[in-house]
């Protein structure tokens, strides 16, 4: 009998038991083979999504090489197409150095599906340097409050990297 900490109160629980001694909640641990069914699952529903996908199903969506290349070079001069291009790059790095800024706890109040970075900007377009900007982030004050934070990211580009980061009390 393997024990495990119950999902509802986080006291030790047999994974086997129908019933929490301590809180009376119904199954209250996962066992490993039930964790990896649910993991199993949800990468089956994305795997399926990829493979049946509206791209796998549409000859015409396949693309010569010389037009992927003169899509590239005109999407480089439209910051919209630019932006969103590295977006979700940008996204994961941004997000990492962002709560860095401070000494404190850093919340992030976005949703599940919803981006951390809402708009962009050139900051040098020659250099193919975008700002990402957003506001969905609480900071932690020295008295324990938190505030609303407006916060910006400039994004190399051509080397998928992050240049600097700020942040200043306020949102968009």
């Amino acid at each position: 009998m393997a024990m495990t900490k119950c999902k509802e109160c986080g006291e030790g629980v047999s994974n086997k038991a129908l019933k929490c001694p301590h809180c009376g909640i119904k199954k209250p641990g996962f066992n490993l083979k039930e964790r990896i069914g649910g993991f199993s699952l949800i990468g089956m529903f994305f795997l399926a999504l990829w493979a049946f996908g509206p791209e796998s199903q549409n000859p015409q969506n396949e693309v010569s090489q010389n037009e992927k290349i003169q899509n590239n070079e005109s999407c480089m001069e439209d910051i919209k197409c630019w932006g969103e291009k590295y977006s979700f790059k940008a996204g994961i790095e941004c997000a990492v150095q962002i709560p860095k800024l401070t000494n404190f706890e850093t919340k992030w109040i976005n949703g599940f599906i919803e981006p951390k970075f809402s708009h962009f900007r050139w900051k040098d377009p020659d250099e193919k340097v975008v700002t990402y900007i957003g506001d969905k982030i609480l900071f932690q004050n020295s008295y324990g409050a938190w505030q609303n934070y407006r916060y910006e990211c400039d994004f190399d580009t051509k080397k998928e990297a992050v240049i600097n980061v700020r942040a200043n009390p306020g949102r968009l």
